[in-house]
């Protein structure tokens, strides 16, 4: 930008030269100021897109449904003809399973629910033995899951349900992860007061577990061809220390299942 000063007297031309020089400077702040303001403005839209993008499983909506008159809350999301089904433990609802269900959801349906009574979860009269709790599960997975494969994921008492819905619908079960599952008969001595107290010592209670008893579940896991057993430090609920390896572990399986003709 150039400036043309015109004067009858004598020119001062270091006070002109002041002149320019404080013009250029406020010319050279003013654009300073506003490719500041761009830069700002253009972090801000970045972070509030990444805010906007991100995804975790508390931001999925709870649904109810009702079964056998009890209102079941619910969590659906993710994609695909594979829905992988979480039954949680004793006591423990579908948080418990932290951040595993979103990283499932990368690659297959997800489907998590609370029994009644758990996390809020309306309670009903009904005594919640197995048998009650797996005709739950079944008809929870007929009405949300309709006809996707369903990949059954349990942990510890969650195992006795997740067993017998595999016993009574064989067919509506493609695969079957049992996280550190209870062993038969592992609460049949317990009065009520030690069973309510089994949520707090989990951890102690597994690990007295019966040599016998550990056996005879390898055993029946044996049976299939596809079975495998792995041994994996880090206590009873180490699903939630270690979640990488429970989704490595169900994406091989959904891998598997795409790959069947």
């Amino acid at each position: 930008m150039l400036f043309i000063y015109s004067s009858p007297g004598r020119v001062n031309y270091a006070d002109r030269l002041e002149d320019i020089k404080s013009a250029d400077f406020k010319r050279k702040k003013y654009f300073a100021g506003y490719i500041d303001t761009m830069i700002r403005f253009l972090y801000l839209n970045i972070l509030l897109l990444l805010c906007t993008s991100s995804f975790s499983f508390a931001q999925v909506e709870t649904q109810t449904v009702m079964i056998d008159g009890v209102s079941i809350q619910y969590r659906s999301f993710g994609k695909g003809n594979i829905t992988v089904v979480f039954e949680a433990g004793m006591g423990e609802g579908m948080d418990n399973w932290k951040t595993i269900p979103e990283s499932v959801s990368k690659f297959a349906k997800v489907l998590c629910y609370n029994r009644p009574g758990i996390n809020g979860a309306p309670e009903t009269k009904d005594l919640p033995t197995v048998p009650v709790m797996a005709n739950r599960l079944n008809q929870l997975i007929q009405q949300v899951c309709g006809n996707d494969s369903i990949i059954l994921v349990a942990h510890s008492m969650g195992g006795y349900i997740a067993r017998y819905e595999v016993s009574k619908h064989p067919k509506n079960v493609m695969a079957l992860i049992l996280i550190d599952p209870s062993a038969e008969g592992v609460y049949e001595n317990m009065s009520l007061k030690e069973t309510q107290n089994f949520v707090h010592v989990g951890d102690s209670l597994m690990a007295s577990q019966p040599p016998g008893a550990q056996k005879e579940q390898h055993k029946q896991l044996n049976k299939n061809p596809w079975s495998q057993h792995f041994l994996i430090e880090g206590g009873h609920w180490f699903h939630v220390k270690q979640p990488k390896l429970i989704v490595d572990l169900i994406e091989q399986i959904v891998e598997k299942l795409n790959m069947k003709p």
